[in-house]
């Protein structure tokens, strides 16, 4: 289990498509990898990307380096909402575990083992083959808590 995918074709595919890219990769994507950055969706990192490169840049090519920057760890898909965040923990791989404030929508995520290995030992009892594992857990964050409390 691990927030990169196992390298697939298309893992594969997207290094070769990323080098291929007009553009930096790693520089285009800084504002999606800052630690503070909220999860953003295809269409806002789109329109952040036409406003610093200064000219169209389309859902594949996006799409293509999202990917990239998934398969080597350094971005998670927050897969309820559509959206992409920095990495927790992008120096090891490990289980996405994301607590989602339904409120303000800010997420945090989490490296717990304890899950991690319980989802790796049902995986192994069911001979199933885990390539990607994301977990969501919804509710509302200590802010907005104290927030409406106030």
């Amino acid at each position: 289990l691990s927030c990169a995918s196992r390298e697939t074709s298309a893992s594969r595919s997207s290094r070769s498509v990323q080098q291929m890219q007009p553009f930096d990769i790693s520089t285009s994507f800084s504002s999606v990898r800052e630690s503070s950055a909220p999860p953003r969706s295809m269409s806002e990192l789109i329109e952040a990307l036409k406003l610093r490169e200064s000219r169209p840049v389309g859902p594949p090519t996006v799409y293509r380096a999202l990917e990239f920057l998934m398969s080597q760890g350094l971005v998670s898909k927050i897969e309820s909402h559509k959206a992409y965040v920095p990495c927790a923990h992008p120096e090891r791989p490990h289980a996405c575990l994301f607590f989602i404030c339904a409120d303000c929508g800010g997420s945090t995520e989490l490296e717990e083992r304890r899950i991690e290995q319980l989802l790796d030992e049902d995986a192994a009892d069911l001979g199933f083959r885990v390539t990607r594992s994301v977990v969501e857990v919804k509710g509302t964050c200590a802010s907005c808590i104290a927030a409406g409390a106030a």
